[in-house]
């Protein structure tokens, strides 16, 4: 018996074990189908809203302004101070000025500040994060005190951030007047000795922060950003700017547990991004150093745990200063040609390029300032103004662009409040201006009653409407067509929508390069909104919200359906409109 159990063991633990799963698949809950597809909701879901601002940010502030803050950010940028205490240098100890080789920091001095953090995050701002840079950066890389004390200063502050209940700690390694990621030729060491040792200090630094907040959020204003100067390249050139903060990174990665979760701030090439293609080109040159820069053994987790960021420094928009110097407008001003801070052209260029930023973000955006402020104005700016107080419209459309249902909906109640025209006639079906409308299907269909027909009774609160019928496989559209439209400028589709039983239709734009030619083929709609739910019977609103291409002088706006079986897939359109929106 012994040796046919022998014989047969492996067969039988296999059995054993297909029977064990089998057992556990038919316990687990499977998911309802209105959890299923919500998985799919991410790209939807509203973004995290972070303000840095470049004065004044100690838990005293940011609580004398918590009230506002709340009804625009998610967190905050928080500088902690350990009062009574000075450094080396003969400044009070902050989480600024970290990085002193013989300078330890004690949690008696910090501890006070702990409750405020609490109220903090309990009042709104649970997204906030304790600011420190590498200042003053005068480490020894082969000195292990001088990076114990370190470690130990950035494990302080990030145990001080989980009993305060906030996110994490904000890592900012730009190197300010010391170069600590700069090889230095005259250190005694080869750059492969020290390249060995900056992982090794990455390791370090990972795991101590770790050790004191398990979970941890790490915002990094850069990670593969800081070696813009290594174009994609890091071992070609030892002396290039931030060189060792590639093998640093990479220890990072070596030691970063599961649950931490690290935060591409892409601060250089994002603060003056004013225009679609540059929030694109910010991406793509972080993809390019990311895969540069990352080693292969360390890919997947820096896949699954770093998150893109973008930044926007809100100067560059607002910024205006009388004869300043032609370097200066470069750095500060994204206007071009330069234009009076209250032009309207600004709020143009925030309501254009500021969703590009939300678009690509994972879950973070954070907004940077310095002269325009949200509290204690600067009389040199904006007429001594506050930001806010300037642009009225600046932090309802904030709060409203950090998802698409909000931004939909933000714009959806400016054109309905301020009677914005809708250019489309006859988008009601109240008058016969409808007929008018184009009807086109890809293949012949000899159903009798094919087509879109007038629904009198049939559209919103017993209205007229449009219904579409007896399409069969290959569906079929209603459209305008030469509707012109102005290039560059920003657009509201709406309409709304019901089926019955199997019904799908959707609101789709079509870009024309001239009357006579669509753009690429009519079989391609370039915008398309459709109903998110699978009810039937009831009218939905259709919301959506982008910008004409450059080079689109007309579209048509198009009342279109997928394939309908005879008498059953109806679909009804109804209160159908195309606005321009106000840049104001």
């Amino acid at each position: 018996m012994e040796g046919i159990m022998k014989k047969y063991w492996k067969w039988i633990r296999s059995l054993m074990l297909a029977l064990f799963c089998c057992g556990g698949m038919a316990s687990a809950t499977s998911p309802t189908e209105e959890e299923m597809f919500r998985q799919f909701e991410v790209p939807k879901q509203k973004k995290t809203l972070l303000a840095q601002v470049w004065m004044d940010r100690t838990p005293d502030v940011i609580l004398k302004h918590l009230e506002f803050l709340k009804q625009t950010f998610d967190g905050v940028f928080i500088e902690l101070y350990g009062y009574g205490h000075k450094d080396p240098r003969g400044e009070v100890a902050s989480s600024r000025r970290i990085c002193q080789k013989d300078f330890a920091f004690q949690y008696e001095w910090f501890e006070a500040e702990i409750p405020k953090l609490q109220t903090i995050a309990a009042g709104g701002l649970k997204h906030s994060f304790i600011g420190t840079a590498l200042r003053y950066g005068d480490l020894d890389w082969f000195n292990d005190e001088h990076w114990r004390i370190a470690c130990a200063n950035y494990g302080l502050l990030a145990k001080i951030a989980r009993e305060g209940g906030i996110k994490g700690i904000e890592f900012d390694c730009e190197m300010y007047a010391e170069k600590l990621f700069n090889y230095q030729p005259d250190c005694g060491k080869s750059r492969h000795e020290v390249w060995l040792k900056a992982r090794e200090r990455g390791r370090q630094w990972m795991s101590e922060v770790q050790e004191n907040y398990p979970g941890i959020t790490v915002f990094c204003l850069f990670l593969h950003s800081l070696n813009y100067e290594l174009l994609g390249t890091p071992d070609n050139n030892a002396y290039a700017q931030g060189n060792l903060f590639v093998p640093f990174l990479n220890g990072m990665l070596d030691a970063i547990a599961p649950t931490t979760k690290l935060i591409e701030g892409n601060e250089f090439y994002t603060y003056k991004a004013s225009s679609k293609r540059h929030f694109d080109f910010a991406l793509e040159r972080e993809r390019e150093l990311f895969n540069a820069q990352v080693l292969p053994e360390n890919r997947a987790k820096a896949k699954a745990q770093i998150d893109y960021a973008p930044a926007i420094y809100i100067d560059a928009y607002f910024y205006e200063q009388k004869n300043a110097s032609p370097y200066y407008l470069a750095v500060y001003d994204v206007m071009s040609p330069r234009l009076a801070w209250d032009d309207p052209a600004r709020m143009k260029a925030v309501y254009l390029n500021f969703p590009e930023a939300f678009r690509r973000s994972d879950e973070y955006v954070w907004f940077y300032q310095e002269r325009c402020r949200y509290w204690d104005a600067n009389p040199k700016y904006l007429d001594n103004r506050l930001l806010q107080d300037a642009f009225p419209q600046l932090l309802p459309f904030l709060s409203a662009v950090r998802s698409p249902d909000t931004l939909e909906r933000y714009w959806l109640e400016r054109v309905q409040g301020e009677k914005l025209p809708n250019l489309v006639m006859g988008g009601d079906f109240e008058d016969d201006s409808y007929k008018k409308w184009h009807f086109w299907q890809r293949a012949k269909n000899d159903h009798e009653e094919s087509g879109f027909f007038l629904a009198p009774g049939d559209g919103v609160n017993g209205s007229r409407g449009i219904v579409a019928k007896n399409l069969g496989k290959h569906g079929g559209s209603f459209f305008v067509k030469n509707l012109l439209v102005k290039p560059g400028a920003q657009y509201l589709l709406y309409g709304k929508i019901r089926r019955t039983e199997a019904g799908y239709g959707a609101l789709t734009i079509m870009f024309q390069q001239s009357p006579e030619a669509w753009d690429y083929n009519t079989l391609t709609p370039l915008i398309k909104v459709a109903p998110r739910t699978m009810a039937a019977g009831d009218y939905e609103e259709v919301i959506g919200v982008f910008t004409m291409p450059d080079y689109v002088p007309m579209v048509g706006v198009c009342c279109s359906v997928a394939e309908q079986r005879n008498l059953h897939d109806f679909v009804f359109f109804d209160e159908i409109g195309l606005y321009e929106l106000p840049m104001q």
